[in-house]
């Protein structure tokens, strides 16, 4: 496909998204470009050299396309792409912004830059144009849902070794890491890593939960790549599995697009789920209110501060469970500034982290993130999201920050006494 097709397809797309989509078309429109976002957006604010990495030039990116179809266009108004335009909207879209939504929070006509940046990822998915790691990563996924069966053995034989490594650790033989068991009330879905699951399974029983395991793995790379086809093949059978479990909440492990995904776009997409939609943190602090699980602060005794995932805390509202959690297992915490919905974004969100090309990008995109950690001066940051877990884990080393990355469900983990 030459550019000159690329650009073609991108033009027809986009004006077809434009008439479709009342919220594309509203936020297309509506920005006056008044530059609100640029200072709010952590990317321009560690490079400013690069227009690229500001909102308000990703949103001028499509505008400006579809405006050159318009009669004005035609008359040359609004310019001509140029020779590398594909390259600089994917740039835009998937190099340089996580969706993190800061920039809304500031926008005073409220223009939300991650339905742009979804419209244009989906357009240059159409014309092949998207990350391959991260559709690859997404084919891996799907795959392992369609031969589900020839993993689950495997699967299973790991479950079983950390629970009699649990048991040994607790001194309590009654603990158990149940998979797929039907009538239990919760289904917990964990990430791969082996601490996503022992964490909640330690917190289910200690607070004597009916529970359950998936045996599917929470992360949805096709939906971080903006690929609905694949993000619905990744989701659909953790739902169904709720379904045949007959699991009255659904409990999404720490994971930022998991989680909204699950608890806020499936019902759009398949109608009203039969199931609650909770955050491992969420069923943690209720246990905390019914005092259910209890805890010995001594074993986190050093200065922990919070990161707010920017799909938990800015864009799905979760702002005190984990700090409630927090104040009730640990000595000494401390807030970040600014924090909650006004958070800086850690920048490995979007599937930047999953992409070695975008090493140096999300580096930058995460200056902001290490100004407020070094301001703390805490040992250990928590937060509740994997992808988060794994940029900072990543500035942590390349910066020399001397801190430690945790889970706010492993933090309580640690301090839980069993009654």
């Amino acid at each position: 496909m030459t550019e000159k097709t690329e650009i073609a397809e991108l033009q027809e797309f986009f004006i077809s998204q434009k008439k479709a989509n009342r919220y594309f078309r509203y936020y297309l429109e509506n920005c006056v470009r008044c530059g609100s976002c640029i200072e709010n957006c952590h990317f321009y604010q560690g490079d400013y050299t690069n227009d690229l990495n500001a909102p308000v030039f990703k949103n001028e990116q499509v505008r400006r396309l579809i405006k050159q179809q318009s009669l004005l266009g035609k008359l040359g108004l609004y310019g001509r792409p140029s020779s590398d335009y594909v390259d600089s909207l994917s740039y835009a879209v998937f190099e340089s912004c996580t969706n993190c939504r800061r920039c809304v929070i500031f926008c005073p006509f409220s223009i939300d830059i991650s339905i742009i940046n979804t419209i244009a990822r989906a357009g240059l998915i159409k014309i092949d144009k998207a990350p391959e790691m991260l559709l690859m990563l997404a084919d891996m996924q799907i795959q392992r849902r369609e031969f589900i069966d020839d993993y689950i053995e495997m699967f299973t034989e790991q479950v079983n070794d950390l629970e009699n490594e649990i048991r040994k650790e607790i001194g309590d033989t009654s603990f158990r890491m149940p998979i797929a068991e039907k009538g239990a009330k919760i289904l917990y879905v964990p990430l791969s890593g082996a601490i996503t699951m022992t964490s909640p399974a330690k917190i289910f029983h200690a607070a004597k939960e009916s529970w359950t395991m998936s045996k599917f793995d929470v992360v949805n790379f096709g939906f971080l790549v903006g690929d609905t086809v694949r993000a619905k093949k990744i989701l659909k059978p953790i739902l169904d599995e709720a379904e045949e479990v007959g699991a009255e909440k659904l409990v999404i492990g720490e994971c930022g697009h998991a989680f909204k995904l699950a608890a806020k776009i499936a019902e759009r997409w398949y109608g009203k789920l039969p199931f609650e939609v909770e955050l491992v943190v969420e069923t943690v602090a209720n246990y905390i209110k019914e005092d259910r699980i209890r805890f010995d602060k001594s074993k986190n005794s050093e200065r922990i501060t919070h990161h707010d995932p920017c799909q938990h805390a800015r864009n799905s509202g979760i702002f005190e469970e984990p700090r409630m959690i927090l104040r009730e297992a640990a000595v000494d915490f401390v807030e970040m500034t600014p924090n909650r919905d006004k958070n800086w974004c850690c920048g490995g969100g979007g599937g930047l982290i999953a992409v070695p090309d975008f090493n140096k990008t999300r580096r930058i995109g995460g200056e902001k993130k290490i100004e407020q950690i070094k301001a703390t001066r805490a040992k250990i940051l928590t937060t509740t999201c994997e992808n988060c877990k794994s940029q900072i884990e990543d500035l942590n080393e390349y910066y020399n920050l001397g801190i430690r990355i945790e889970g706010v469900v492993d933090v309580a983990a640690r301090a839980l006494i069993y009654k």
